[in-house]
């Protein structure tokens, strides 16, 4: 039980020593800490456009493969049209040739 008393006394004087820091930084201290969180902010805001970049880049790649899997299958109908096409001649004319 002491040694719990003694562990909550300890931590109330910790609390009330944290207080005390802020004003032991200087103008100088406030200056470089806000500088360089100014820096961490910049270097994340151009990580930021460079991940944008990437998106938009994987985007275009991505529609490009779209548009050139399209019109494969379009000049693969157009194929299939043509040969249907033919074969439905070709059944026609030997329609023709069996009815005489």
């Amino acid at each position: 039980m002491k040694n719990i008393s003694n562990f909550i006394v300890e931590l109330e004087n910790l609390k009330s020593d944290m207080g005390k820091g802020k004003n032991a930084l200087t103008q100088e201290d406030i200056k470089f800490i806000n500088e360089r969180k100014l820096r961490e902010f910049q270097d994340k805001v151009n990580q930021l456009d460079e991940e944008i970049q990437r998106e938009i880049d994987d985007l275009f790649a991505y529609v490009n493969m779209k548009q050139a899997s399209i019109e494969s299958f379009s000049l693969i109908k157009g194929y299939v049209t043509s040969e249907i096409k033919k074969l439905e001649q070709s059944l026609k004319e030997l329609n023709i040739n069996v009815v005489k």
